[in-house]
């Protein structure tokens, strides 16, 4: 009886926690299409900064870097000599490695 007593309680344990993940997955769920922005969001959004700033040498001038909730948006504002295809090159860039940029919308709107 008392192996019983903790199968019972083993099981009721891995119940719980399967229910409890599958209860964060739809707060989370929620959150986006409420247009939260979430952790997740943020951490995307970092990695491009990291990519495009530090390693790329470009500035928030150049090119906007803004959370979302879903998605990252990169808004290209100055392209540099030789850069005509930076749009592409970071969609391919996104494409590579999804689970670190997350989805993400790019735009060229130049400044005259």
């Amino acid at each position: 009886m008392n192996s019983l007593s903790h199968i019972i309680t083993l099981l009721s344990v891995i119940t719980l926690l399967t229910g409890c993940e599958g209860y964060r997955q739809a707060v989370r769920n929620f959150g986006q299409s409420a247009g939260a922005v979430t952790t997740q969001d943020l951490n995307h959004y970092e990695a491009w900064q990291n990519v495009i700033y530090k390693h790329g040498g470009h500035t928030a001038k150049q090119i906007e870097v803004i959370p979302g909730s879903g998605f990252t948006r990169l808004i290209i504002h100055e392209v540099r000599p030789g850069e005509d295809g930076l749009a592409s090159n970071l969609l391919k860039l996104a494409a590579e490695d999804p689970n670190r940029y997350g989805p993400t919308d790019v735009r060229t709107e130049l400044r005259h």
